[in-house]
């Protein structure tokens, strides 16, 4: 999953890149060129902003499902580890079963100390005599 995770993000970074040159290249409506300035406007023939417009459309799409899948993937991953880590989890006690059925599973009952694991350090400094 981690190599499908950084295919993908490898991805979105290139189709972005991509996309900021193709909006860079596009006339805008005043009539100058984009990213070169003046200039003709048939670099790429007569048609050639439908054709980078198409592009740009395309690159787009790719940009948002990529988007949508790296966020899908990051999403799945962080749940996969919550549970991993849940399962992981070691079974410190379980309560006694009861002595009514047999069948019964028995039932894990998580044990809390209020108990300092040290005593605390006296403050007072020792005497030496």
């Amino acid at each position: 999953m981690a190599i499908l995770s950084t295919i993908l993000i490898i991805l979105f970074v290139v189709v972005s890149l991509i996309l900021l040159l193709l909006i860079m290249l596009q006339n805008n409506r005043q009539g100058s060129s984009g990213l070169f300035g003046g200039g003709s406007n048939s670099a790429f023939g007569s048609s050639s902003m439908d054709v980078i417009t198409k592009m740009t459309a395309y690159f787009v799409a790719a940009f948002l499902a990529l988007a949508l899948a790296v966020a899908w993937i990051k999403s799945n991953k962080s749940n996969t580890d919550a549970i991993q880590k849940e399962l992981a989890a070691p079974v410190t006690e379980t309560a006694p079963a009861s002595s009514s059925s047999s069948s019964e599973a028995s039932v894990v009952v998580p044990v809390e100390t209020t108990e300092p694991a040290m005593a605390p350090a006296s403050s007072a400094p020792a005497q030496t005599e």
